[in-house]
């Protein structure tokens, strides 16, 4: 791949008393996921990117478009890119059309985004606009935070683990959305997980990580075999039997 179909990132820096040296290219497209142990910096690796933590030392860039090197540092606010974070983070005081018409940086009824009635129908969102947060489930708080960050026309999603603060019934309601997402949007999606079946259903592409580093990184039909739910990878390239049957199942169904 040319630099023009990359995103490309490398950092070195300490959270606290956690030491990271990252180094990562990432296809431009589709689902890349970051798959590793709790604590390893998954979510440090996409705050990075998107401005809201700063490295030592750092290089970040999408395509031709560098945000980070030893010279310059776009701040977050004019980084394209949408967060959708493991909590939703709406705004309690706003309905669920107040919430997407935010992201959309709307600020009058008379200049509506062309694309808010295809985003509210992709997200099955019609018969809760005018539903306050505190009467949402979580999935339906998720697909509003989704909706939002779409809205702001990313020229990439960051997505830190959408699912994990949702119960299985939650997380079954989500994930045919996240799929859908997968097919129809056209934008490079980074996504955080250390759930095989999750990676197995959205991921082209996967990136290993061990704390602070990375290991390795490919196709998904490359690295499936190297998925561990307990230790984010297995250096024998082989997975317990019944890992294995579920990355199987999960692909299948995907």
């Amino acid at each position: 791949m040319t630099d023009s179909s990359l995103l490309r990132v490398a950092f070195q820096g300490r959270a606290g008393t956690f030491g990271y040296d990252f180094a990562l290219d990432a296809p431009a497209q589709g689902v890349t996921a970051l798959f590793g142990p709790s604590g390893c910096g998954k979510s440090t690796i996409l705050r990075c990117i998107a401005g809201l933590d700063r490295p030592a030392a750092g290089y970040c860039a999408l395509g031709d478009t560098v945000w980070q090197d030893a010279k310059r540092f776009v701040p977050a606010w004019r980084r394209p890119i949408g967060y959708v974070f493991q909590e939703p983070s709406l705004f309690p005081h706003l309905s669920v059309r107040g919430n997407l018409l935010y992201g959309a940086g709307v600020r009058s009824l008379r200049r509506l985004p062309p694309d808010l009635a295809d985003i509210i129908a992709m997200l099955e969102l019609e018969t809760l606009l005018e539903r306050g947060v505190a009467h949402l489930s979580g999935g339906e708080r998720q697909r509003v935070a989704i909706g939002r960050a779409l809205l702001r026309r990313p020229a990439l999603l960051l997505m830190d683990e959408p699912l994990s603060a949702l119960d299985s019934a939650r997380k079954n309601e989500i994930l045919p959305f996240l799929q859908m997402l997968h097919r129809q949007i056209r934008i490079p999606i980074l996504y955080v997980s250390h759930d095989i079946g999750e990676i197995a259903s959205l991921a082209d592409h996967v990136v290993l990580l061990a704390p602070g580093r990375v290991v390795e990184s490919g196709p998904w039909a490359d690295m499936a075999d190297r998925l561990d739910n307990r230790r984010g990878y297995r250096p024998d390239h082989t997975l317990p039997d019944a890992a294995a049957t579920d990355c199987r199942a999960a692909r299948s169904e995907g």
